[in-house]
């Protein structure tokens, strides 16, 4: 197993050829509050363990 782990830190307007060539690098593009609750959690959350995790979300007016 590898303990290393690649992570694209980015937001929406992430151009496609960034994601692309992360996604060839088997790297997950994720948000900044993901990074956030990683160093407090002490542990890398699943990507999909919240929305707001995706690199692409957006917060909605009265979200």
């Amino acid at each position: 197993a590898s303990d290393k782990l690649d992570v694209l830190l980015t937001d929406a307007s992430c151009r496609v050829e960034v994601l692309n060539e992360a996604k060839a690098l088997n790297a997950i593009a994720v948000s900044s509050e993901w990074l956030i609750q990683a160093i407090i959690m002490g542990e890398c959350p699943t990507v999909d363990g919240h929305e707001r995790y995706r690199y692409d979300y957006t917060e909605q007016i009265g979200d």
